[in-house]
């Protein structure tokens, strides 16, 4: 029974991580908002999206984020 906790566990542990690293774009800059995550093209700082940018996941914004979040003007 302890095994099948342990790899049950295990399991779970690499279905997070595939999640975390699906938000990250070639530059290593992520969005935080869940519908925005796929690909994002635009201004990074600290690893999070922040200035002009582009993010296409199950929506679509352009326009202004900050500190990884659609922020001010956009569509």
């Amino acid at each position: 029974m302890k095994i099948a906790h342990f790899f049950l566990l295990l399991l779970t542990f690499f279905i997070n991580l595939s999640g975390l690293l699906a938000q990250e774009n070639e530059a290593g800059c992520k969005v935080l908002q869940n519908t925005l995550v796929g690909k994002y093209t635009g201004e990074c700082k600290k690893g999070l999206a922040d200035g002009k940018g582009e993010a296409i996941g199950q929506h679509h914004y352009t326009g202004s984020f900050k500190k990884g979040l659609p922020n001010g003007k956009g569509i």
